[in-house]
């Protein structure tokens, strides 16, 4: 359950906190996880299995503080600190050897709301996080699971150094918007691999930002319209960045595009959606661009206590420079049981395959996710 922390009385008196409050709140998430891939182009065939490991989890563990100042006349002051927890080892998985490390930003924002909508300043999660799992009821780490993270240079759902506007709602229409600039002059550090990719860190409205390098400079910005009344959502995101790098040798300039909109139509019975997202990436080089395009579209269907769900995803993968495609297609299915309001079970069995065109060579996945979430 969450606790609110209010101002110490002695404090109150002064009127300063007087209304003021903290609220506490976290999830711990853990289960079995077991998983099959099989890598044609190798002959390899890798088991990988964890028991109450936290690394690839339904929803992920978090640990994190809000707090609340009214300012009078319709004006809040708001913060939000949110770190990553990793219940079974102090070191990474996918993403980063930060992604599970304890102390490892989530969210971590100063924000300003009323009548004219809301500004948030800091690292918060942007409209690229609802387009992609708003919806979406599977498992990440799961195959089947968050294929839309294949993308490559896709805009990150997480914005970092970020500024924000948020319209209020319009009888549920609201429009976000985001802008970046930001300019790294560490002129010790030298370009490596993930210099030239949009898959290291985050920026302002989905717009991501790359690993410090020499002179390296980032703008972009980030806009979205949604519609969220009653049974009906909808949302369409577009977000581009463009990054100048001057570091020894040719310059390089490189700009991400990323579109991407979904529906999802409440039955009662069924709960169907839908997601699009389609990425380009262009550079000064000739001839070198990466291009992702796919869809994700599954139904939850609600029944008591149990939440049934099925996914299917269809994506591909381009890289020119490399005259390369990758196809994947990918289920999941699985279900979500509500033990308690703060307390719920889920297992999940889910299959994917990725077809290279260029090697005629494929790798599938095959897994299955036991797990138990416990929120306050």
């Amino acid at each position: 359950m969450k606790k609110s922390l209010v101002a110490l009385a002695a404090l109150a008196a002064t009127g300063a906190f007087a209304q003021s409050s903290v609220t506490l709140y976290g999830r711990i998430d853990a289960g079995l996880f077991n998983q099959t891939t099989e890598n044609q182009a190798v002959g390899s065939k890798v088991t990988k299995f964890d028991l109450a490991g936290a690394q690839n989890t339904k929803t992920g563990a978090r640990l994190g503080v809000t707090g609340v100042e009214d300012l009078g006349g319709g004006l809040k002051a708001g913060f939000v600190i949110e770190t990553r927890v990793n219940i079974d080892k102090s070191t990474n998985i996918s993403g980063g050897a930060a992604q599970g490390t304890f102390g490892a930003t989530r969210q971590a924002n100063i924000n300003l709301n009323g009548g004219f909508g809301t500004v948030v300043l800091g690292t918060y999660y942007n409209a690229f996080d609802d387009l992609r799992y708003a919806h979406s009821p599977n498992i990440g780490g799961l195959a089947g699971g968050d294929t839309f993270g294949t993308f490559g240079g896709r805009l990150s759902e997480r914005s970092e150094n970020g500024l924000g506007y948020s319209t209020p709602s319009f009888g549920g229409f609201k429009i976000r918007a985001s802008v970046l600039s930001r300019k790294n002059n560490e002129d010790l550090m030298t370009p490596g691999t993930k210099a030239l990719g949009l898959t290291s860190n985050t920026a302002s409205g989905g717009i991501a930002t790359l690993a410090p390098t020499v002179g390296q400079k980032t703008q972009g910005f980030g806009v979205a319209a949604g519609y969220d009344n009653g049974p009906l959502s909808v949302l369409g995101v577009f977000g581009t960045a463009k990054q100048n790098f001057t570091a020894p040798g040719t310059p390089v300039i490189q700009k991400t595009n990323d579109f991407g909109a979904t529906v999802k139509y409440d039955f009662g019975v069924a709960v169907p959606y839908f997601i699009f997202e389609d990425v380009k990436t262009t550079t000064s080089v000739p001839g070198a661009f990466t291009k992702s395009r796919g869809f994700e579209v599954g139904a939850k269907f609600p029944l008591g206590a149990f939440t049934p769900y099925v996914t299917f995803n269809s994506m591909k993968n381009t890289t020119q420079a490399a005259n390369s495609t990758d196809k994947i297609t990918a289920v999941q299915i699985g279900t979500n049981y509500d033990i308690s309001k703060r307390t719920s079970a889920y297992v999940a069995l889910g299959s994917d395959k990725t077809k290279n065109d260029a090697l005629a060579t494929f790798t599938k996945r095959n897994g299955v996710a036991l797990g138990l979430v416990h929120k306050f």
